[in-house]
């Protein structure tokens, strides 16, 4: 998952800075040299990271305890120190979006910050806890030039107004006394964009909810397809769903309701719950606020969560509006949450014979109007390509793809990835199969079980142009390389 970059974390860099300079590596130490092979740092340090202004190019050399700046003149090739005298034990680059101000902080080993002003560092008086090294390399919050903490931690970063430390078995927030916030570690966190100083932490397939102000502290528990519950978006590093609601969670194996400040609405006694869609709750006046399975029947539950009505089904898909999609005796059923009368033919539009179907679990099926199902719900997800004679449908179970007829019979197993749907010409489908930078054109002929790869698997990426009628990859540099329907490389 994608986790959190502050300033405190320094990257390696090992690549080549702007055709200058260039790091080098003897054993897991680096060093910094020019291009034409001048020695400038020996391999003496942990990490150097390049920090370009508009016309200075810096570097941050890192070793266990002190860290050091140089600032480069291109011209004479120089390297020149700019913490000479200066031991510092953090060195902070703040580069501002506008570009407008760029500035080196640096802290000692008490945790003193100092700014680089022109040549010269000046003190800084600061209040607020920052982090500090001792001469082992492990971590505290100092603050005024004094530890808060033991010298105990792997690394400290502050986030918006919590402090974390990470140990041996996770992150952990604290507060800028020091004190633990919650009595549990997480390994990964996502700042809700919806409350201010909030945020979804997770630990294994366990999330939960912490605060800055301790208005929200859910622990960690299982949630139903927290991605999707949650809002969670791993490529922004953000969770974007509103928080303050109720949730259905899990806990020593039994299911339960939960606000985002762990009060304890429904009991953890459960075999199954679910929230009703709060829009649904509001927008159609319904009377329950919630589902759970008990023994061999189900009960809603009404706003407060007391028993209204108990109905006998097998299992629960999801709401859709007014009405429920339940499973039993083996078809979807279409339960009105207002009379709680069940009917086996499903609105899906006036022309919809089948539907695509997500389930509140986050698995996704395919039912016909009768209320037959054609896939059950177990996949990831599905795409339906309903060519009258050639349709198929296109399935992920377990980050696997596999092929199966409009009418859910098997045709093609899970034994692939990455499938992206091209062109079909003939009786054959053409797909891109793989990653990217390791794509390759794959066919797959109507009544055979198995897709045949037609390409190398060296591409970012495969696809077809109508205009030209011909396959092509694009390589790493931009160059498009051109095939037939056989995966021979031909001349456009």
């Amino acid at each position: 998952m994608k986790k959190i970059a502050t300033v405190l974390t320094l990257l390696l860099l090992t690549t080549v800075f702007a055709q200058k300079l260039e790091t080098f590596q003897e054993g897991n130490k680096v060093g910094l040299k020019t291009d034409f092979g001048k020695e400038l740092l020996p391999p003496e340090y942990n990490a150097i990271t390049a920090c370009s202004t508009d016309s200075v190019d810096y570097f941050i050399a890192e070793s266990n305890v002190e860290v050091e700046l140089y600032s480069y003149n291109s011209e004479s090739r120089t390297l020149f120190e700019e913490t000479k005298n200066q031991q510092f034990t953090i060195l902070q680059w703040v580069a501002p979006a506008n570009d407008e101000a760029k500035e080196f902080f640096g802290y000692d080993v008490s945790g003193n910050k100092f700014q680089l002003v022109g040549m010269n560092w000046v003190e800084q008086k600061v209040k607020e806890p920052v982090p500090c090294k001792d001469s082992k390399g492990k971590f505290a919050v100092c603050m005024k030039g004094k530890a808060l903490s033991d010298y105990i931690y792997q690394e400290i970063r502050k986030t918006n107004g919590i402090i974390e430390v990470r140990t041996d078995s996770g992150w952990i927030a604290m507060d800028e006394k020091m004190n633990p916030m919650y009595k549990w570690s997480y390994d990964d966190i996502y700042p809700s964009t919806k409350q201010a100083k909030t945020f979804l932490v997770s630990k294994g397939e366990k999330w939960g909810i912490l605060s800055a102000s301790g208005d929200y502290k859910l622990p960690l528990s299982h949630f139903k397809h927290p991605a999707r519950t949650l809002g969670i978006d791993a490529k922004m590093g953000q969770a974007k769903t509103d928080l303050k609601k109720d949730f259905s969670v899990k806990r020593n194996g039994k299911w339960g309701i939960v606000t985002s400040d762990n009060t304890i609405k429904v009991p953890f006694k459960y075999e199954n719950a679910y929230v009703i869609d709060p829009f649904s709750v509001t927008e159609y006046s319904l009377s329950v606020k919630a589902v759970v399975k008990d023994g061999d029947a189900w009960s809603f539950l009404n706003e407060k969560y007391n028993e209204h009505k108990r109905v006998q089904f097998d299992e629960w898909v999801g709401v859709h509006g007014e009405f429920a999609f339940v499973i039993k005796n083996g078809k979807v059923e279409q339960l009105s949450l207002k009379t709680f009368e069940t009917q086996s033919n499903l609105y899906f539009g006036e022309y919809d014979e089948y539907k695509k179907v997500v389930s509140e679990d986050g698995l996704v099926g395919v039912v016909e109007k009768d209320g037959n199902i054609i896939l059950p719900f177990e996949f990831d997800w599905l795409i339906i390509e309903d060519a009258e004679e050639l349709g198929f449908i296109l399935a992920i179970k377990d980050g696997k793809d596999g092929l199966y007829s409009l009418q859910g019979n098997p045709l093609v197993p899970h034994n692939y990835e990455h499938l992206i749907i091209l062109w079909q010409l003939y009786e054959k489908q053409f797909f891109s199969m793989g990653v990217e930078g390791e794509a390759a054109l794959v066919s797959w002929e109507f009544g055979t079980d198995k897709l045949e790869v037609l390409t190398d698997r060296k591409y970012k990426k495969i696809d077809y142009s109508t205009s030209d009628k011909l396959f092509f990859g694009e390589l790493e540099n931009g160059e498009k390389v051109w095939f037939d329907e056989t995966g021979r490389i031909v001349e456009k």
